[in-house]
């Protein structure tokens, strides 16, 4: 057996199953110290559901997917969210749980509920863990966030000869390699099945057993562990006599975040930006845009133009110069909450995107 991938998953199924640990599918060491099983529950932090979290909280048990299934029949929760804090626990739990939550095309976050003191409201805390079966359940989400105050967790596998008892059986050894080659191909079908980087499987070699493995945020998008947010860089294409620069969303749209792409142009009647936006745009109210997050420009409900799928910010000619020197820009446009509530981006500027800016607003089409 190759010495890296005996690091990583079979060898420590090889030692769970000879009798000198848990079951790598029943639990893991968190699990163990802990106890209990996963709880469930939803909690908003205001009168309408993109403030709604359901928390997942506690160890994961081998049920916790089917239960959370449950709950969700039960319960109706309005959350598009689900909020992770977990030791860890059942890796099979942890696997169904993954996908129950991806068959609700819920987000994932890391973090704990903290409620207020009367207990009606409260807040999203960031600083939660998801450790082992954990941080498998977390890739189920259709999006994928890790706030910098989060920790995402993966165990570190690691088999010292050591460890191993004196007379074993080559039957059990045998029995166990086969376990061990059945259970990396759940593991490794299930990360392919959530669109997860399979690198993941063996990222834990090389270090000992005692350790956890935390990702950074490079690693986490390289591996797809985490959904790219935000818009991407500016470019320019040319469209008729002039030329646009555009900039997409990098990820999936949310509730009550419909807006998938900003495109700077100029027409007969001047610069613009053109929102594409997903849901219904008869009923804008207003629009503004924040310059480096302090100069505001407030674009009035006359100088909108809903078209469907989009909405045009007309913007005169020395506003259009501010926004070509900024380095972080912010847009947002007023809508009713029957439509999607309103809509925005927050920009992060480079020297180049802010040169396509500039000629997309000179030359027009």
């Amino acid at each position: 057996m190759p010495g890296h991938f005996c690091k990583a998953l079979f060898c420590t199924i090889l030692i769970a199953t000879l009798g000198l640990g848990s079951s790598a599918l029943a639990q893991d060491r968190g699990a163990t110290a802990s106890g209990g099983t996963m709880a469930f529950d939803n909690h908003c932090m205001a009168n309408h559901i993109d403030t709604c979290v359901i928390t997942a909280t506690g160890p994961i048990d081998p049920q916790a997917g089917a239960r959370f299934r449950a709950y969700l029949r039960d319960e109706l929760p309005e959350a598009a969210r689900v909020l992770l804090s977990s030791p860890g626990g059942s890796l099979e739990g942890g696997l169904d749980l993954g996908r129950a939550i991806r068959e609700g095309g819920f987000t994932t976050e890391i973090g704990n509920w903290q409620p207020d003191a009367d207990g009606w409201r409260g807040e999203v805390r960031r600083d939660g863990e998801c450790l082992s079966a954990c941080a498998y359940a977390f890739l189920g989400g259709q999006t994928r966030r890790v706030h910098a105050e989060g920790q995402l967790g993966f165990h570190q596998f690691f088999l010292d000869p050591a460890d191993l008892p004196a007379q074993v059986p080559g039957s059990a050894i045998a029995a166990t390699l086969g376990d061990a080659q059945a259970i990396s191909g759940q593991i490794i079908t299930y990360l392919l099945e959530m669109g997860i980087d399979a690198r993941l499987f063996v990222l834990g070699s090389g270090a000992g057993r005692t350790d956890m493995a935390y990702p950074d945020s490079a690693t986490r998008l390289d591996y797809a562990l985490e959904t790219p947010s935000g818009y991407g860089p500016f470019f320019l294409e040319p469209f008729r006599n002039g030329i646009v620069a555009a900039s997409r969303r990098q990820g999936s749209t949310e509730v009550f975040d419909l807006m998938t792409q900003v495109t700077a142009l100029c027409r007969g009647d001047g610069p613009l930006f053109l929102l594409s936006v997903e849901g219904n745009t008869d009923t804008l109210f207003d629009a503004d845009l924040r310059i480096d997050g302090r100069d505001r420009i407030s674009i009035p409900e006359y100088r909108l133009r809903a078209r469907p799928g989009s909405v045009e910010l007309l913007l005169t000619s020395a506003q259009a110069a501010a926004v070509s020197r900024a380095t972080r820009l912010e847009v947002g446009v007023g809508r009713a909450m029957v439509s999607g509530g309103s809509f925005g981006a927050e920009l992060t500027l480079s020297d180049m995107d802010r040169a396509m800016l500039s000629a997309a607003f000179r030359f027009c089409i």
